[in-house]
């Protein structure tokens, strides 16, 4: 029978294993060192280039109501591949890359960006299909990001167990705290080390010292 940590963590490394297996921090080093600018950008820069490696850019200026809009087809993002496809007008394209330029410029930041409309208007597709197309972007080769995948000696989880804090993580309805204990130190002892990602979901990067 499995221990308590030992089904934690286990679950923990099968979801973060099935998007990317943990590298070496001398890899990541490697990697960076060949392309900087892929592997060390933000959310804002990451954003916007998964979605212009879906839309393309015309420019073609066309007129609708009076007013001139580049030709954007949006329809990869949006429509192609999707369940449900969102094809939106020439006015919500345009305004959607405005968006997305502004990103990129982080002129928009600490912001709830809101998309009004009347009810079956599409706001619920429109949102699903962007973000599975993040969620598609980001396991490609692309979209690779970078986040910190602890590895801890179990010497110093057995040193915090010793305080009694680590066991408040971990039990469970029951309150049997008693056997909980057993079941984590059991598991502890067979375990050299334990490896699981930040909670914060820090990048590597932030592990080299400001003053290197």
């Amino acid at each position: 029978m499995k221990g308590v940590l030992q089904e934690f963590f286990e679950k923990q490394f099968r979801v973060e294993t099935s998007v990317r297996k943990p590298i070496p921090f001398e890899s990541f080093l490697e990697m960076i060192s060949e392309n900087p600018s892929l592997y060390l950008r933000d959310i804002f820069q990451f954003f916007y280039d998964m979605v212009f490696s879906y839309v393309k850019e015309e420019k073609a200026d066309r007129e609708i109501g009076g007013a001139f809009f580049n030709k954007y087809n949006i329809d990869n993002l949006l429509a192609v591949n999707c369940e449900n496809p969102f094809y939106a007008d020439p006015i919500f394209s345009e305004r959607f890359i405005d968006l997305v330029k502004s990103f990129k410029k982080r002129t928009i930041q600490n912001h709830l960006i809101l998309f009004e409309g009347p009810p079956g208007s599409g706001k619920s597709t429109f949102l699903n299909n962007l973000i599975s197309k993040v969620e598609e972007y980001g396991r490609s080769d692309e979209g690779i990001m970078f986040k910190t995948y602890w590895r801890i000696n179990t010497e110093v989880i057995q040193d915090a167990m010793k305080q009694g804090d680590l066991f408040n993580v971990f039990t469970d309805e029951t309150n049997n705290v008693a056997l909980e204990q057993r079941l984590i130190s059991e598991d502890i002892k067979k375990r050299k080390s334990i490896d699981f990602s930040c909670p914060r979901h820090d990048h590597p990067i932030l592990q080299i010292p400001k003053n290197l």
